[in-house]
């Protein structure tokens, strides 16, 4: 795996002082909370030992960590639902630092370690949860903050360790129940070494978690998922009991995972969905996947191995009744598969080998079959003299003040010195494209919000992109990270990116949580008071100035080489910053549009919703590896339909929703498109989830036995050579629509996660 990532550099000795050097505590902060009542006196970027911390693996310094968490009115659980007024980043320096209660990560406030000596937060023998927390770390310990909408947050860079307390002790390191927008990066958790040891590495839970670069040592489970979707890379679980521990998951997709000397490598329950594991490694391991799969109150139990290294496995696969499906010992799975398949035409159950899709050569890491992945550049080894802060560059980041034009100056004064734009924390309006050249490089600091405002932006028939990366004909890599795009008003013209940059692997046009938010964040005017929603209100008309984009993401003809990781496209349904977290009615013409002629594209756990045609569209494109690729359609629709309020573009393969208004069981059929594929090739998927929640909103979608929407999925007879592996969907008429032929309607679709969701472990065409 290429990678920037300095997992598990511990403090050992040397040279402190030079060998600890990281540019994110040396560079002068000058962030700004723009929307925050009190933006002169919040402290966006906060050191804990400037709150009293001392690291010095004797004092307990619980306190002074939560001191610099919520110091400054962070949206703390239970008096907070959720907010973008008041993001934080709160920095690690090395060290070791002592813990006698639970540590509490707030809404928006990432929690951030030296990654060239990584700090370790340890537990006292006498560590005791707080009131109603649980674990070292607790991201939520609220009974009233939900969990699926907890954004904008990351944990990075730290050692966890329980080793103090007794093995019989039920200690947990970190639970972290989160959504969209967040990761969990460069953690290495430390439990005891024994066959009754209790201890819990990290619980997980909510929905669309990004996990990577982590190492389970010991412990009972290293790490525990009760739900959701989420993506794990480059995982390590060491002598745990139990490695991955499953339960009423719809998808886990585990790549570059790796099980050494554990009882068992991956644990489900009857309420699991499917896991897939690619490009991994079990070795020393008593069962590989322990899974229900046959029992008559099982959920789906669906398993995909796909390039499954392993030696000295007893059992690689046990399911219900005390059943060995698949033998251990040494070797390699190429392909093998458990649960319900459809390819071509053909519905069939299957558990045994499957023929996988052939990798096209641009997508792999070079000299090998294994699939290509890069770590989020951290810069950890460049001096603080590596970057420029646009702010220091003129920029203001207010939310008031015009910054296009500084914004660009920084763009091209760090471009023409070869160094790294800081976007300190802050809110940038922008009237005018904003062009990214080839080699670009910028980081943000706790997700700075570049937002399009004004005239420039108004057009339907000539829209405009906020970010213009690369011209048509242009070469060349860029990187950009921890970002997130907006909007205000009705910019109803506005592209939030438009990518024509040819990247050449091993170089790519690189994007890692660079997030679109529109609507929905104060500042935005497309809030609760703005754009309320209007349910039973027939439209149109609809409120152009509630008409938010046309577009959140163009990969152009001219595009290859992109690289999306943790990148979530979101058009607002609720107000983020209202104390009631109110729904709201905004439009987005379109999600995703992918035109790449030469493709070679991996889209890394890319969450897209709301949008008004489709969420993603592959259009005349191949060579695309894609992980988790899940949606939602807007909660208004059908009222008014997918066809408004944005005009059809032909140019830009629209779908016309024309025909029947609705389908053959009365579920409307003029809703956004989930997924999309038109002429297009060689296409993998690891993790599909289309999900139907409201129709014009009214939840009853969530019910079993309804149907909201007569079709989401659509590919034409051109397109060849796409796999997905767990494809799920719900509430709809059919799962596949092929050439506008339903397929899959009906009672034929196979059930999946409690019921409402229906599922196939594998799908190909």
């Amino acid at each position: 795996m290429a990678s920037s990532s300095t997992a598990g550099k511990v403090d050992q000795g040397g040279s402190h002082a030079q060998r600890c050097s990281y540019w994110l505590e040396d560079i002068s902060h000058q962030g700004t909370a723009a929307f925050n009542d009190y933006p002169a006196n919040f402290r966006v970027f906060r050191n804990v030992k400037d709150f009293g911390a001392k690291g010095d693996g004797v004092t307990d310094d619980t306190s002074a960590i939560n001191y610099a968490i919520g110091s400054d009115n962070t949206c703390a659980p239970g008096s907070c639902f959720s907010s973008t007024t008041s993001q934080a980043l709160v920095y690690f320096p090395p060290g070791t630092y002592m813990i006698n209660s639970t540590i509490i990560q707030n809404y928006g406030v990432s929690l951030h370690g030296n990654p060239n000596c990584l700090p370790t937060i340890k537990a006292f023998p006498s560590f005791a949860n707080g009131d109603g927390a649980m674990g070292m770390i607790d991201g939520n310990p609220s009974t009233y903050t939900v969990d699926v909408n907890i954004f904008f947050r990351q944990l990075r860079n730290f050692v966890i360790d329980t080793t103090l307390l007794p093995i019989d002790a039920n200690m947990t390191g970190i639970r972290w129940p989160s959504a969209q927008a967040t990761s969990i990066q460069n953690v290495i958790f430390n439990m005891p070494i024994d066959d009754t040891v209790q201890h819990v590495g990290l619980v997980g839970g909510g929905g669309e978690v990004f996990f990577t670069d982590l190492v389970f040592n010991g412990g009972h489970d290293g790490f525990i998922i009760p739900g959701g979707q989420h993506t794990l890379r480059n995982v390590t679980f060491n002598h745990c009991v139990n490695g991955l521990s499953l339960d009423a998951i719809s998808t886990i997709v585990l790549q570059d995972g790796t099980f050494s000397n554990c009882s068992t490598a991956v644990k489900t329950t009857v309420r699991s969905g499917n896991v897939i594991l690619v490009d991994s490694l079990m070795k020393d391991v008593g069962v590989g996947v322990a899974s229900h799969y046959g029992s008559p109150s099982a959920h789906s139990n669906g398993l995909v191995f796909d390039n499954l290294e392993f030696d000295n496995v007893s059992t690689l696969v046990h399911t219900a009744g005390n059943t060995t499906a698949l033998s251990g010992g040494c070797g390699t799975i190429v392909g093998w598969a458990q649960g319900r398949s459809f390819q071509e035409t053909t519905f069939s159950t299957v558990q045994g080998p499957i023929l996988p899709m052939k990798r096209p050569q641009g997508l792999l890491n070079p000299g090998s079959l294994k699939w290509y992945s890069q770590a989020k550049p951290g810069y950890d080894s460049l001096s603080v003299t590596s970057f420029i802060s646009a702010r220091s560059a003129g920029a203001r980041g207010d939310g008031r003040a015009d910054d296009t034009y500084a914004l660009q100056r920084a763009i091209w004064a760090a471009w023409a010195q070869s160094k790294v734009l800081f976007l300190d924390h802050g809110s940038y309006k922008v009237t005018k494209t904003l062009y990214i050249p080839a080699h670009t490089k910028v980081v943000g600091e706790a997700y700075p919000n570049i937002f399009a405002a004004g005239d420039y932006f108004k057009s339907l028939h000539h829209p405009r992109p906020l970010l213009q990366v690369g011209r048509p004909g242009e070469t060349g890599p860029i990187e950009l990270s921890d970002l997130v795009l907006g909007t205000q008003g009705g910019t109803l013209g506005a592209i939030l990116i438009e990518h024509n940059l040819a990247s050449s692997f091993p170089e790519v046009g690189g994007y890692w949580d660079v997030h679109t938010r529109i609507g929905g964040w104060t500042g935005s005017e497309l809030q609760a008071a703005n754009c309320p929603k209007m349910p039973g209100v027939p439209k149109p008309p609809v409120d152009m100035n509630c008409m938010a984009a046309f577009m959140s993401m163009h990969a152009t003809k001219s595009s290859s080489g992109i690289y999306m990781e943790n990148c979530w496209l979101w058009a607002a349904d609720h107000d983020i910053d209202d104390f009631n977290v109110t729904q709201i009615q905004i439009y987005t013409g379109r999600g995703i549009l992918v035109e790449s002629r030469l493709g070679n594209n991996w889209l890394i756990h890319t969450p897209v919703e709301h949008h008004s045609k489709y969420q993603y569209t592959f259009r005349n494109t191949r060579n695309a590896y894609m992980s988790q690729a899940q949606t939602e359609v807007p909660y208004y629709q059908p009222n008014p339909e997918a066809s408004l309020p944005y005009p059809y573009q032909k140019r830009l393969g629209d779908p016309a929703f024309d025909g029947p208004v609705n389908g053959p069981s009365g579920a409307p059929r003029r809703m956004a498109w989930a997924h999309r594929f038109l002429d297009s090739h060689n296409i993998t998927v690891y993790g599909a989830s289309y999900f139907e929640y409201f129709n014009d909103w009214n939840q009853d979608c969530m019910s079993s036995n309804i149907t909201c929407s007569a079709e989401s999925f659509q590919i034409d007879t051109k397109s060849t050579g796409i796999i997905i592996y767990s494809f799920n969907s719900n509430a709809v008429e059919s799962m596949i629509t092929r050439d506008g032929i339903p397929l899959l309607a009906g009672p034929d679709q196979p059930n999946g996660l409690s019921g409402i969701f229906k599922d196939l472990a594998v799908y190909k065409q």
